[in-house]
């Protein structure tokens, strides 16, 4: 039986979140604020996550650290609270000016910026608005990044997203993080103590939030590093042979007694590495093999990029993500065709080394199975937070969290932990979940299979596949196989589609063009139906609230509040349902759906979430 189906009207627009039909008294809560700074946090309703060691990510527990001072003004030396008080801190004084020059070279190319450019910069003017601050959305233990620098249990890493709040308007964050390291001195046995005191940390309440921040003060009295990633110029898919495009921007800074200056990014060469540094870095990527295998790999500064720019969707198939393989192009096989796979854990072929180095760089590791190049956003601080995230961090560290565990485990127990960091697309050998990578042929990737009822297609023309539905395309699986191909500018790589594949809903053949496509926002393109009730859960899909054509154009560029233009825009689909547990494929984010059950929400395309962009509703911005 075959059902037509259109979705054309579905052209270019964002999911809208938390409103199907806004009513006075719905439209007072969004409109609502963030619990201001001055308003005590309720410590004892504190609970930690799923990850209660590894990941502190709950916002309560995170507001009462701001509140203990553990915010970005306090932490890098300034009073307040906003980014106007920040600029009497010296260390965020020269980020700011590092990333002003950065963001003003970078936009510099033609089709940027103005109302009618194809491509929107990032505001540089937001790092001392007097309505951002920073927000701290995460607490992570990183003491597996011990490796990196001798004598030193690791890392603490406070992670923090910019946010506007424009008066008037809800709060609303913005595409950048900033991580302050914190690097913990000591022996194997000041490290053993450390790794006890987060596995023994409380899971509720004050006495949670207290050992966080006894935790925080003792380990590490002063930051020592600052990282950021932000998103520089996002661009929505305006032809039909192109889908969205967004580029990031990645620096790392050491913080000393006279401010930042800038430092060496892991494990990210320059691209414009001489031939002769070409070969001694091959050279010692043959003689330091089996610590690539182990994930315990350093490279020498000499050879590192001091600013890295990664480029989505579409992960490892762009070429700007994969610096080792541009350096070594078809020499790779020659090159590293002797190594000892036999001996090595996780890396079997050439072609899974350079994926293995490509993945360990900045621009690799965060085009890998991230949410639009960040892999922690943040959990939403409110419920009912409009166009929000159902779940807050990436597909590449829910999976990586569970070896995180058994490493931190295995310091506090004082033993010699072996087993070898993930691959940063694949966490876990054997058959794998819903969207997870895996294998299209090459030896090196034949452990990266799928469950059952699931198989290996490649939608994006790469080395990697993901594990989909085997026999058909269901809600929320990809229907359109394209070719990317490397180009320069700001618009990015060409995105060439092939015809656009049938849909199976409900059992039901439908016609093919009940497939969303690349050119409208989707990368791989996205099956979905008609439903009629907003939360309502199918099988794998959830019925969720996608504006139609003429989205963007309509609301991004008016006065009129977004919460009143998009009722014009709406159209209710049926779409894969995702939860932390149940992943989206890549290039899609889990968002939340109004009427779902706590924690549930639908897969999109992260672009469709103007959080995770630079453009958005002017009032907004």
């Amino acid at each position: 039986m075959k059902v037509s189906g259109n979705l054309s009207f579905i052209k270019r627009g964002m999911l809208f979140l938390g409103v199907a039909a806004i009513s006075p008294l719905v439209y007072m809560l969004l409109k609502k604020e963030s619990v201001p700074e001055h308003a005590p946090v309720d410590e004892s309703a504190v609970v930690a996550g799923s990850h209660p060691a590894t990941l502190i990510a709950e916002p309560l527990a995170l507001m009462a650290l701001e509140q203990r001072g553990f915010g970005l003004n306090r932490v890098l030396g300034a009073p307040g609270t906003r980014n106007a008080d920040l600029m009497q801190s010296r260390a965020y004084v020269d980020l700011v000016s590092t990333l002003k020059a950065d963001l003003a070279e970078l936009q510099l190319r033609a089709g940027i910026g103005g109302e009618q450019a194809m491509n929107h910069p990032f505001k540089s003017t937001w790092l001392s608005d007097e309505d951002a601050r920073f927000e701290l959305t995460g607490v992570v233990p990183r003491l597996d990044r011990a490796f990196v620098e001798a004598n030193t249990c690791g890392e603490l890493r406070l992670v923090y997203r910019l946010a506007l709040q424009r008066k008037g308007r809800p709060g609303t964050r913005l595409p950048m993080t900033l991580s302050v390291l914190m690097i913990p001195r000591g022996d194997a046995a000041a490290c053993r103590d450390l790794a006890r005191a987060f596995t023994e940390l409380p899971e509720r309440g004050q006495a949670r939030v207290a050992a966080l921040a006894g935790l925080l003060t003792r380990s590490a009295a002063a930051p020592r590093r600052v990282e950021v990633n932000l998103q520089n110029l996002h661009g929505p898919s305006v032809r039909r042979d192109s889908d969205d495009h967004a580029e990031y921007l990645m620096r790392s800074f050491d913080v000393t007694p006279n401010g930042l200056s800038p430092h060496p990014l892991l494990n990210t060469p320059r691209e414009d590495l001489k031939d002769d540094e070409k070969r001694a870095l091959a050279a010692l990527l043959v003689q330091r093999f089996l610590d690539v295998d182990q994930g315990t790999f350093v490279m020498p500064d000499a050879f590192a990029a001091k600013r890295a720019i990664s480029v989505a969707p579409r992960g490892l198939a762009r070429r700007r993500n994969r610096v080792f393989a541009q350096l070594f192009g078809d020499d790779a096989t020659q090159l590293f065709a002797s190594l000892p796979y036999d001996r090595a854990k996780l890396v079997k072929s050439p072609p899974a080394l350079l994926r293995r180095l490509d993945t360990g760089t900045c621009q690799g590791c965060h085009a890998s199975r991230s949410i639009a190049g960040f892999h922690l956003l943040g959990e939403e601080r409110t419920a009912e937070a409009f166009n929000g995230l159902a779940v807050g961090h990436g597909n590449h560290l829910e999976e990586e969290l569970p070896w995180r565990e058994r490493q931190l485990l295995a310091v506090a127990n004082g033993a010699v932990y072996i087993e070898p960091r993930p691959l940063a697309e694949r966490a876990a050998q054997g058959p794998g979940g819903y969207g997870a990578r895996c294998g299209m042929g090459d030896p090196g990737f034949k452990e990266l299979g799928c469950g059952p009822g699931l198989t290996c297609k490649d939608f994006i023309i790469d080395e990697l596949g993901a594990c989909t539905h085997a026999a058909e395309n269901r809600e929320g699986d990809a229907c359109e196989r394209a070719t990317v191909t490397f180009g320069a500018g700001p618009d990015g790589d060409t995105t060439a589609p092939d015809k656009k594949q049938p849909c199976t809903i409900g059992g039901a053949l439908v016609e093919s063009d009940a497939c969303s496509p690349n050119a409208y926002g989707f990368p791989g393109g996205m099956c979905s139906a008609d439903c009629e009730r907003s939360g309502e859960v199918t099988g794998d899909a959830i019925c969720a609230p996608l504006p139609a054509a003429g989205y963007e154009s309509d609301c991004f560029a008016t006065d009129v509040p977004i919460e009143t233009c998009i009722q014009t825009h709406l159209a209710k689909r049926r779409v894969r349902a995702c939860d932390a547990k149940h992943a989206c494929r890549d290039d899609f984010a889990c968002v939340r759906v109004p009427g779902a059950m706590n924690g549930m929400g639908a897969c999109v395309p992260p672009y469709f979430v103007f959080q995770a962009r630079v453009d958005g509703p002017r009032t907004d911005r």
